[in-house]
């Protein structure tokens, strides 16, 4: 099972309560408060340093809008 590369914790795959997780385009899966968290420093990847794609940080600011 993938962890998440902020946090450390298994990111599940599966479930009703599952926390959405997001992957950089080289495949590094981060949770998506993580990544919100993250965002707010860096819009690229903590571990290879590639841009997350702008869908991805339009999903991002959505939800740190909606954390308000």
């Amino acid at each position: 099972m993938p962890s998440c590369l902020i946090c450390h914790m298994d990111i599940e795959d599966s479930g009703k309560d599952v926390e959405k997780s997001y992957n950089c385009p080289n495949g590094h899966s981060v949770h998506e408060s993580c990544l919100a968290e993250w965002s707010l420093h860096s819009p690229k990847c903590p571990l290879c340093d590639k841009d997350y794609d702008s869908y991805t940080m339009a999903k991002i600011k959505t939800y740190l809008e909606q954390k308000e």
